[in-house]
């Protein structure tokens, strides 16, 4: 018998090389007084015959590197004609298992090379996992340094996911907690990438957003630092256009407010590049005014400068002056633009309702009037028809609002 310098292992499934080969090995037995009793010698080869990983008996001086479940079983082995070593392996000519080898420095580990407790996974420090390598606890992933995770390397706890810092994630490699999404700081994101919460879009460091690389809140649209817009790009709200820094525009490049044309700086313009207010023409600094280019007010034409030149009203020339006139409260509220938010049904049967909460509605000009109409006190419509030269037809033809609508009203219907 050779004497062997090195401690030598067996690693078993069953009674059987846990890497392959038929040969049944006899396992050593446990004695009464607590002691084992080695198992047989196996059948002796020649060392002429032995060949590494074809012919002979294989041991290993590092039983960790061939664990391969938690059924497997290491045994202290003791062997003869050593031919060769190659690595942490060697080839025998003949060899016995001596004892079992307890490979768990913790306390009631069904698993194998366990420093923690009562795990029945591999390699873990932690303690409860019936997964592997865990630093953790309570986990059944693999590799995690947090607690009760089911997917691996978290350092978060909860987690189904993998590689989160957070926890409940069921998403991946998430530093926030609650992610379905992949790589939030943010928290409860079904998106990928927001530092922002619970967003069903990408790359948000806002909240509630369903499009991507919001600053700002519950945006439908993209790379909005402003509130509720459907458009994309804008630091205003509520805004169904594009790259506005004011509010309620349909238009694109507004910084004024409820523009539905474009590049106003002005307000309720549905022209473009005015400076001024409800502009229907366009490059006006003026007020009111459906011609282009006017400092001045209420022109149908073009360059001029006076304040306050004849008009008429339906159709007709009006003696009195503007500023005389006393124009319904509801005129005022004829709004292009609307954040409707979602029911609590809706939200509760649409989980991306639900995260963005509502969206930004348009109107074309006589549904707005519609809208305003609705509102209008008794004492606003008895003026709308005091209005000077006030036609029902021309009235219908321009807001969308019948003689009958209005009568209705009036007679308190």
């Amino acid at each position: 018998m050779e004497t062997m310098e090195k401690k030598l292992y067996k690693v078993l499934n069953g009674d059987k090389s846990c890497n392959g080969g038929a040969y049944v090995y006899d396992l050593p037995k446990l004695k009464k007084d607590g002691t084992w009793k080695p198992g047989k010698w196996t059948k002796k080869m020649k060392k002429a015959d032995l060949k590494m990983c074809c012919v002979g008996y294989h041991l290993t001086t590092n039983p960790a590197n061939w664990l391969n479940n938690t059924s497997t079983v290491v045994y202290r082995a003791e062997a003869r004609g050593v031919v060769r070593y190659r690595g942490d392996k060697c080839v025998c000519g003949q060899v016995r298992l001596l004892k079992p080898h307890e490979t768990n420095t913790g306390l009631n580990n069904t698993g194998l090379y366990n420093g923690g407790n009562n795990n029945t996974g591999l390699y873990n420090s932690g303690d409860r996992n019936s997964g592997n390598s865990n630093s953790g606890d309570w986990n059944s992933g693999y590799s995690n340094s947090g607690y009760s995770n089911s997917g691996d390397r978290n350092s978060g706890g909860s987690n189904s996911g993998d590689w989160n810092s957070g926890y409940s994630n069921s998403g991946d490699s998430n530093s926030g907690d609650r992610n379905s999404g992949y790589s939030n700081s943010g928290d409860r994101n079904s998106g990928d990438r927001n530092s922002g919460g619970r967003n069903s879009g990408n790359r948000n460091s806002g909240d509630w957003n369903s499009g991507g690389r919001n600053s700002g809140y519950s945006n439908s649209g993209d790379r909005n630092s402003g509130d509720n817009n459907s458009g994309g790009r804008n630091s205003g709200n509520r805004n169904s256009g594009d790259w506005n820094s004011g509010d309620r525009n349909s238009g694109d490049n507004n910084s004024g407010g409820s523009n539905s044309g474009d590049r106003n700086s002005g307000n309720s313009n549905s022209g473009g590049s005015n400076s001024g207010g409800s502009n229907s023409g366009g490059r006006n600094s003026g007020d009111w005014n459906s011609g282009d280019w006017n400092s001045g007010q209420y022109h149908t034409g073009y360059f001029n400068t006076d304040k306050e030149p004849l008009f008429l009203m339906f159709n007709k020339s009006c003696k009195i002056k503007r500023d005389k006139i006393k124009f319904p409260y509801y005129f005022k509220n004829i709004v292009l633009t609307e954040w409707i938010n979602y029911t609590d049904e809706e939200k509760k049967s649409d989980n991306k309702k639900a995260l963005i909460r509502g969206y930004l509605k348009t109107y074309t000009y006589k549904e707005a009037w519609a809208v305003a109409f609705k509102e209008a006190s008794k004492i606003d419509i008895e003026l709308t028809i005091k209005l000077p030269n006030f036609d029902y037809k021309i009235f219908e033809e321009i807001t969308g609002i019948t003689e009958k609508d209005i009568k209705e009203v009036l007679k308190g219907e």
